[in-house]
């Protein structure tokens, strides 16, 4: 993702996202600014899950 780059998310309903990356990307930076937008809505739920990437891939 470029700095500045619009970006267009629609998450409807019961719907689940996964953002992935290499380290230093930027995701973290993506959800707290995703967050930051919509913390008013009482509705919104964000959460992390620790995986095992070692397990996940083999």
């Amino acid at each position: 993702m470029l700095t500045g780059q619009n970006i267009d998310l629609k998450i409807f309903g019961r719907d689940k996202i996964v953002i992935t990356g290499k380290n230093g990307i930027g995701k973290s930076c993506l959800l707290e600014k995703i967050y930051n937008t919509l913390q008013q809505d009482k509705n919104l739920s964000i959460g992390y899950m620790p995986l095992d990437y070692d397990k996940l891939f083999t």
